[in-house]
This record gives C-alpha cells, sequence and structure tokens, in this order.
C-alpha cells in the first residue's frame, strides 16, 4: 500500500509541476507580448517626431517665405524711394537745420548803444564803459 501511494504522491506531484510550467510558460508570454508592445510603441513614437520635426521645418519655411511675400507687398503699397541726389555744398557755406524756433529780426531800441563823450571829448561806446577812466 505504500508503493501505492508513493506512486499517487508521485503522479499528483507531477500534475502540479505541469501546472507551474504552464503557468510559467504564460507568465513568460505575457512578458514578451508586453515587451513586444513597448518596442513597438517606442518605434512608432521615434518616427512621429521624425516625421512632426520635418514638418515643423517645412512649416517654418512657409512662414519664412509668407514674411518675404509681406515685405515684397508692402514695399509695393509703401515704397521706398531713393534719397534726392546730394547736392555738392561749398565749404565755406554754413548750413544750419531749422530748429523751428522764430527768430527776431526787429531791432530792439533798448539794446542799441548810444555813444557819450568821455572827459576828453571822444565818442565812447556804452559798451566801453567799464574800463576805468583816465
Amino acid at each position: 500500500m505504500q508503493l501505492v501511494n508513493a506512486v499517487a504522491e508521485r503522479d499528483a506531484a507531477r500534475a502540479e509541476i505541469q501546472d507551474v510550467h504552464v503557468e510559467w510558460d504564460e507568465v513568460i508570454r505575457l512578458a514578451e507580448t508586453r515587451e513586444a508592445a513597448r518596442i513597438q510603441t517606442v518605434f512608432q513614437a521615434a518616427r512621429q517626431a521624425t516625421e512632426f520635426d520635418h514638418r515643423e521645418q517645412e512649416l517654418i519655411c512657409q512662414i519664412e517665405e509668407l514674411q518675404l511675400d509681406v515685405h515684397r507687398l508692402n514695399n509695393m503699397v509703401n515704397p521706398i524711394l531713393p534719397p534726392a541726389p546730394a547736392v555738392e555744398e561749398d565749404p565755406k557755406v554754413l548750413n544750419a537745420e531749422d530748429d523751428g524756433m522764430e527768430v527776431d529780426t526787429e531791432d530792439d531800441p533798448e539794446e542799441e548803444v548810444e555813444p557819450f563823450e568821455d572827459d576828453h571829448g571822444d565818442g565812447v561806446f556804452d559798451i566801453d564803459s567799464d574800463h576805468p577812466e583816465e
């Protein structure tokens, strides 16, 4: 009877080991499937990133072309005229720009200097009166 029990235990152990092997094979298969899906996802992401980079470069080129078109059209609507030919200037003549201030051309009678006679009978202007008298 012991032999029958030993054989039965052995067969039960083999069946249990077989079940463990089946479960192990299923775990390995799931892990391999997940790894394959991860690798495929990484490759798809890299491919999309490359496609997006190419598309971005195309759009940048289109934007630059549009900016050039805008400048061309703006130059057509508002042309920049070349400067007038330079006039040769006389080096003896001083040219000044108008600063917008009005120039008083009237003589102010108070600013005129009146001559007077000094002690010696010479005509002296008021400007010279700062000098000490003799």
